[in-house]
C-alpha cells in the first residue's frame, strides 16, 4: 500500500532531521490513508492538510491553495 510505504519514508526523513514540518496536500481518501499510517510524531508535526487532487494543477495553483505564510522554494 502506498499510503504505508510513504508514511515509513516520511519517518525515515524526520528521524534524519530532512524536515520539521509536513504540508500534507491530497486527494481526500489516500489523505485519509495517509494519516491513519503516520507515526505519532509525524502526525504531532503536521501543520497542514489539504484535502484536494493536484496532480493537474500548476505549481502557482497549487501554491495559492496553501498558506500565505509558507517559504517560497
Amino acid at each position: 500500500m502506498f499510503a504505508k510505504e510513504l508514511a515509513k519514508e516520511l519517518k525515515k526523513g524526520f528521524d534524519h532531521h530532512e524536515f520539521e514540518q509536513l504540508y500534507l496536500v491530497a486527494p481526500a481518501h489516500f489523505l485519509g490513508l495517509l494519516k491513519k499510517e503516520l507515526d505519532s510524531k509525524i502526525a504531532r508535526i503536521v501543520a497542514h492538510t489539504e484535502a484536494k487532487d493536484v496532480a493537474k494543477m500548476s505549481a502557482e495553483e497549487i501554491r495559492k491553495r496553501l498558506p500565505e505564510y509558507l517559504p517560497q522554494l
